[in-house]
């Protein structure tokens, strides 16, 4: 009889347990470290913590404890690209993260920091924990029992003021996991922060990096509520915060105040998975009542004008893309005629306001504004699933006076008319004529 075969040798490192839901081969291209030192490899942050709360895993990102500088080149000949000047990360090809075990978060890395040190200048305890290739969890400020209690809370009260965005990273996962509290010691030290200064030493692109993440949380509100409790809104976006206390006419927004409802609009936007410009509209498009005389309470007359210079601001303040400004400037200036878009009756007002929101040019698109107005007008109590007619409506009138282009006289008129405004002026003819027509059809047909 035959003998058989011996099978080959298992030669991967052992990966995650069964109860991790997957099996992770550790890279074999990991170099092993100087004078025979083994580099040991963790897998650190929110893949361990999203894994232990049965959610999707985020981005993997690894430790390296006992790496030199000799490793470091190593990495770099095998393909691993160095990111980062102040605190280097390599990037492997698969796109994965690897890092050096650091014991402070502004000093250089050394092969003698261990894993709990490193560990120790994280954020929250959610976020401190590690994983080794045999499965085994290191939790040494009991991150796990804080999920299980669903506490936010601080590892160190020098990883915060060593880095104060750790504030807004705070509020920031209590709008990702909403059921979460913050511990009252958090906020404590939050709070501190916050009152002494600490945020002026942010850079105003990580402020609105962190905020743009916050926005395409599952409950973005709960970013600004902590901003508010912690005292770091009023650092942040004064903007905001100079709405809390204005009152808005009861009849239309039974809500309350003005902070009220932008956090209502803010649920709604997120209820209807709109994208992040649409939420970026939706959050700022009524800080120009902030700028109301009291006087005038609760009356708001002008607040969209009033928007504009206040939006001027943020983005001199913060690195706001071209894009998002100019959709945060048509919300907050436009959002109130697209809400009386109904009542208009002359068609030349329709096109105008087309023409304002940029709707009539290729590949600029309508939905994005409509969607935001839609989430500010359910973005109050009891109107929480209110149709919106007027989204169709203005799409409608939108197709109705894109067909002008298709008439003999746009032709003639693009063609060998004038230039200058007095092409615009037969454009804006053209336009409103076909309009008409369209909204004679709209009466007929009601």
């Amino acid at each position: 009889m035959a003998q058989e075969a011996e099978p080959e040798p298992d030669t991967r490192r052992k990966g995650f347990p069964p109860v991790w839901g997957y099996d992770i081969a550790f890279k074999k291209s990991i170099p092993r470290g100087h004078m025979g030192r083994v580099v040991e490899i963790y897998l650190v942050g929110g893949a361990v913590r999203d894994r232990l709360l049965g959610e999707t895993e985020s981005d993997r990102d690894y430790v390296l404890v006992g790496m030199t500088a000799m490793d470091a080149q190593a990495l770099e000949h095998q393909g691993y690209q160095k990111v980062g000047r102040d605190f280097p990360i390599w990037i492997s090809p698969e796109g994965e993260e690897y890092a050096p075990a650091r014991a402070s978060h502004r000093t250089s890395w050394s092969p003698d920091t261990t894993l709990e040190e490193d560990l120790a200048r994280r954020d929250l305890t959610i976020n401190a924990m590690a994983v080794a290739a045999d499965g085994q969890i290191t939790d040494p400020f009991g991150g796990r029992q804080d999920l299980q209690n669903h506490c936010l809370r601080h590892i160190s009260e020098e990883s915060f003021r060593e880095d104060p965005l750790r504030v807004l990273r705070l509020a920031r996962f209590a709008s990702r996991f909403s059921s979460f509290h913050i511990d009252r010691s958090t906020l404590a030290v939050s709070r501190d922060l916050v009152r002494g200064g600490g945020l002026s030493r942010v850079a105003p692109e990580r402020i609105w990096n962190e905020t743009l993440r916050a926005l395409l949380e599952k409950q973005p509100r709960r970013y600004f509520e902590v901003l508010r409790e912690t005292g770091a809104l009023e650092a942040t976006f004064p903007e905001l915060a100079a709405l809390e206390g204005v009152p808005q006419p009861p009849h239309h927004h039974p809500e309350g105040d003005v902070w009220i409802h932008t956090l209502l609009v803010l649920d709604q936007a997120s209820r209807m998975n709109l994208s992040l410009e649409s939420r970026l509209a939706a959050l700022f498009h009524d800080i120009g009542k902030g700028a109301t005389p009291r006087e005038l309470w609760p009356s708001h007359i002008g607040h969209e004008k009033a928007a504009l210079p206040l939006l001027g601001k943020i983005a001199a303040r913060y690195p706001v893309s071209r894009s998002h400004l100019r959709i945060m400037r048509r919300m907050a200036q436009h959002h109130t005629s697209i809400h009386q878009i109904l009542q208009f009756r002359h068609p030349q007002k329709i096109v105008l306001l087309l023409q304002a929101l940029d709707a009539l040019r290729p590949g600029e698109p309508l939905d994005t504004i409509l969607l935001a107005c839609m989430a500010d007008i359910r973005g109050r109590t009891g109107h929480e699933d209110d149709s919106y007619p007027q989204a169709g409506y203005l799409r409608s009138a939108r197709e109705a006076v894109l067909q002008a282009k298709n008439t003999p006289e746009w032709k003639r008129l693009t063609t060998t008319g004038p230039g200058g405004a007095e092409m615009a002026g037969a454009i804006l003819a053209l336009r409103t004529e076909a309009c008409r027509k369209w909204l004679l059809e709209q009466r007929v047909q009601t």
